[in-house]
């Protein structure tokens, strides 16, 4: 593990035959999360995130089996955190920290789940930029990136014009969650031109809360959690505003054991507090299994 990780000092070090061993070796030592030891996870996250910054002719030139096992492995990562913070939450603090004081092991566990938020938010953050890194490699006639995984996350970006996504319904897959866009979502930026720029789409379905929370009842969400881009060829995001129509989320929701609709909330990620909000959203229920958010 130590010698896989120091063998690589940046990401411009990284070839790409490079890239694939470095791959085939995380994926390994994630084949069984719980086999893997949580002092390792820094080690990983390194890792990883110099593979995110791979420079940009690199990722152009990556095979399909690369990228896969690349989000593979990414998946793994987060469900071995995802993992961890159930396991606080369920051990008694006696059992994890025999040795310690109450007051001891209650600022262990603290500093425990403070490393596995950061370690969280370094792998989303990492995951949406290899995406937006992988996005060049696309041409015109080959628009689309789709990844299903089962594990983490799944995803779907596209290159287009504005016009080619305004007033569209965007799945990543159909008949699951899905974006509902109006028309003028670029009003704000004229210098596109309807057909003189294309600009990049990337949503996201985080199957394992990419956001590490306490575990507490209150902050638990009862859907998944997404992402939704619009970027431009530099991986510039446009700021979305004064909209007319909103952008909805529409997600499928079925009643299940402890969340009942009447409590449900549309929420965003404020990133600078690391706390869910729900200040201008609002929300309403389409029918009995369709809740959607509106931004």
């Amino acid at each position: 593990m130590s010698h896989t990780w120091t063998n690589y000092g940046s990401a411009t070090d990284i070839e790409l035959f490079d890239f694939d061993i470095l791959v085939t070796t995380l994926h390994g030592l994630l084949k069984d999360p719980e086999m893997l030891h949580y002092s390792e996870v820094e080690q990983l996250m390194v890792l990883f995130e110099k593979a995110s910054y791979l420079e940009k002719h690199k990722v152009i030139a990556l095979q399909e089996y690369s990228l896969t096992s690349f989000f593979e492995t990414a998946e793994r990562l987060l469900g071995k955190l995802y993992l961890e913070r159930k396991k606080i939450k369920a051990d008694s603090l006696s059992y994890r920290y025999p040795d310690l004081s109450v007051s001891d092991a209650m600022a262990a566990e603290i500093t425990q789940l403070n490393e596995l938020s950061a370690f969280g938010l370094r792998l989303h953050n990492g995951v949406i930029n290899f995406i937006k890194n992988v996005m060049p490699r696309l041409g015109i006639d080959n628009s689309e990136y789709l990844y299903i995984g089962s594990t983490s996350f799944e995803f779907k970006t596209s290159i287009g014009y504005p016009p080619d996504f305004e007033g569209t319904k965007y799945h990543i897959r159909n008949s699951d969650i899905y974006w509902d866009i109006p028309t003028g979502i670029l009003n704000d930026h004229q210098d596109l031109g309807s057909y003189k720029h294309q600009i990049y789409v990337l949503a996201i379905k985080w199957h394992a809360n990419p956001h590490i929370m306490n575990g507490d009842l209150p902050t638990q969400t009862g859907t998944n959690v997404t992402s939704f881009l619009l970027y431009d060829s530099k991986i510039n995001e446009f700021d979305v505003s004064n909209l007319t129509s909103p952008i909805s989320v529409v997600f499928p929701y079925r009643k299940s054991t402890g969340y009942n609709k009447e409590f449900l909330k549309c929420q965003y990620y404020d990133e600078s507090t690391n706390t869910f909000s729900k200040i201008g959203c609002g929300h309403g229920f389409v029918d009995s299994v369709q809740l959607p958010c509106t931004t």
